[in-house]
């Protein structure tokens, strides 16, 4: 059967319409949608290749301006053959034509989106499997996003999670506290003085707080409780109103409200653009009367991979490694140790100013993984910036960790931070040496009364002279087994 010409031509037209509608919808509802992610997140805010677009960005870049031109192509194919149907004039032959390069247009369009499907799984899979994100907690789930560090200060960027924000401008649940598995008798937690703690990412409403978390027994009776936002409502503590703040033998299940908003009246979000959740409820198990007070223990707190105070320059990125645990001591009278990790702060200072305060908790227990018994290990990173960090002053990490029953364990460690130009082996203007004197402090036999005022690895004498430690640069081989020579070189 043959259209009219008058059908023919509104059926091309309403075709090619939906043609040139069907790009713009994908992107603006598939690819932005934070359920749908095809790895193109970060693109959208960082085209430009430079150090802070990582290789994955670089390729996506590529692909989608290749697949992007494939597409137009294509649709003017379908646009020339449509003309080539309405000019046809009954011509059989010219009709069929029309009808087999509208055909292998059409081929070529599935072809095209599907290999856009693929390469974009394939990038993200890539991008999990390598942890291009920067914060992690113990189960590696990331959060937050940005593509530079700039606009994100006093918070830092992370390239992976939500969609592509700095790291405090979501509202998501960090952490809850305890969070065990009833029919695991050595996750629960052999106490009953634990407190229910919600860790945050921004601060709650304080309007909000009082309703904000429910806490149910057994029965599924709603327990009368009483919540208190601490750390500028960054943490809510959730303690039973009876038996003096203490929990009955049991199992119960805490949920945090859903409408609870941020201080800024930001919704609750409860995933991220890579399919990781943050739930809201969780469930414990208080399997013995018995009130917990032996503190937890932090195991290890390194900067950059060392246990001591060490040198950084503007410019580099300050890795911060806790790792801390609350049952490595059976208490008096028991015959088990009790408790668990319930959060920890991590307080990066400048002498008495506080540069960034960063809350973390342990992720809600699923399965047999996670939960607050388990040790607890997380990572804080921030690159060093003029802004932030002044060069030529000491810094400090004050780690804080708390246990689900109140008590709490604290260490620090220092850096001190020096301007690049101090660690590029030239002899820089105002330089008495190279990488020292100037605007790097006093140079080897200078006076000081602190390390900060020495140049870069050194440290101050007790006679408040400087004086430089021996560093090792490089060795060579770098792999080699007993009794061979291994060549150190240093300074």
């Amino acid at each position: 059967m043959i259209l009219s010409r008058s059908l023919r031509k509104k059926c091309l037209y309403a075709l090619g319409i939906v043609l040139l509608c069907v790009p713009t919808a994908l992107h603006a509802s598939g690819i932005q949608a934070s359920e749908v992610n095809f790895g193109l997140s970060n693109v959208d805010s960082s085209i430009g290749l430079s150090n802070d677009v990582s290789i994955i960005e670089i390729i996506t870049n590529i692909i989608r301006v290749v697949l992007g031109l494939l597409g137009i192509i294509v649709v003017g194919l379908i646009l020339y053959a449509g003309f080539l149907w309405m000019t046809a004039a009954g011509n059989e032959e010219k009709i069929a034509t029309a009808k087999k390069i509208m055909t292998n247009a059409v081929i070529g369009l599935a072809i095209i989106l599907s290999a856009f499907a693929i390469t974009q799984f394939v990038i993200q899979s890539l991008s999990d499997a390598t942890g291009s994100g920067t914060l992690n907690n113990d189960d590696g789930g990331s959060i937050g996003g940005c593509s530079t560090e700039s606009g994100c200060s006093p918070t830092f960027c992370n390239r992976n999670g939500f969609n592509s924000a700095c790291i405090d401008e979501v509202f998501y649940i960090k952490s809850i506290t305890p969070s065990t598995d009833d029919s695991d008798t050595e996750s629960a937690t052999f106490m009953n003085n634990a407190i229910v703690r919600v860790v945050l990412s921004r601060p709650a409403a304080s309007s909000m707080i009082a309703s904000s978390v429910i806490v149910r027994n057994d029965d599924n009776e709603i327990v009368p409780t009483q919540i208190t936002g601490i750390h500028g409502n960054r943490v809510l503590e959730v303690r039973p109103t009876q038996n003096n703040g203490r929990w009955d033998i049991g199992s119960y299940r805490v949920e945090v409200d859903r409408n609870l908003e941020d201080f800024q009246g930001g919704n609750l979000e409860t995933s991220d653009v890579r399919g990781v959740s943050y739930p809201r409820q969780t469930e414990f198990y208080i399997n013995r009367i018995f009130e917990d007070t032996i503190p937890p223990e932090i195991q290890r707190l390194q900067i950059n991979n060392t246990g001591e105070s060490t040198v950084l320059f503007v410019g580099d990125v300050l890795t911060v490694d806790l790792q801390a645990t609350d049952r490595q001591t059976i208490p008096p009278g028991q015959d088990t140790p009790a408790g668990g990790i319930a959060y920890a702060s991590i307080d990066v200072r400048a002498d008495s100013r506080s540069v960034y305060t960063y809350y973390v908790g342990p992720r809600v227990r699923q399965g047999t993984s996670g939960g607050s018994s388990d040790i607890f290990t997380t990572n804080y990173v921030q690159t060093i910036t003029t802004t932030d960090f002044p060069a030529g002053a000491t810094y400090s990490i004050v780690a804080t960790v708390y246990d689900i029953d109140g008590n709490r364990a604290t260490r620090a460690q220092t850096f001190i931070v020096y301007p690049a130009s101090c660690n590029n082996g030239i002899l820089d203007s105002g330089e008495t040496d190279i990488d020292q004197g100037g605007p790097c402090g006093s140079e080897v036999g200078g006076s000081c009364t602190t390390d900060s005022q020495c140049s870069p690895f050194m440290e101050c004498s007790d006679s408040g002279i400087c004086e430089a430690n021996p560093i090792i640069l490089n060795f060579d081989p770098d792999n080699a087994g007993p009794q061979n020579w291994v060549t150190i070189f240093g300074r």
